[in-house]
């Protein structure tokens, strides 16, 4: 295929991709050869006491599928989180210096205003307690 930098390999290696670098000449049928074969080398791993694999597979399945619509809202909120924070941390890098130092500054307030005003709630649940 060509030149593969070392450190390439080794993530192909932890992976389990033999070929993961793909060039441009390349079809869309290699791409797909080379992930069969990924899985095909993940089917061959397992302890000589387990069962196959088909009867664990067609077990996880119905798992899978069961979801309650709490763990699907759930699972929706933690999505819409992770990509909420994906989006600010983005957003920081391509931020000037400049714009980056009055980010921070405005975060910083920010966090001392909600922890004053905590404070200065728990004073009042401490006070109403006392009467």
């Amino acid at each position: 295929m060509g030149y593969i930098p070392d450190r390439q390999r080794e993530i192909n290696t932890l992976a389990g991709v033999e070929n993961a670098v793909v060039d441009e000449e390349s079809s869309d049928e290699e791409v797909v050869a080379v992930s069969k074969k990924a899985e095909e080398s993940d089917e061959g791993k397992g302890d000589a006491d387990s069962s196959s694999d088909e009867d664990s597979s067609e077990e996880e399945a119905p798992k899978k599928q069961e979801l309650t619509s709490a763990q699907k809202v759930k699972k929706e909120a933690k999505l819409k989180a992770d990509l909420k924070k994906e989006q600010e941390e983005m957003g920081k890098m391509m931020m000037t210096q400049r714009q980056r130092k009055l980010y921070q500054k405005a975060e910083a307030s920010r966090k001392e205003k909600v922890a004053n005003s905590q404070k200065l709630k728990d004073k009042k649940k401490a006070l109403a307690k006392r009467k």
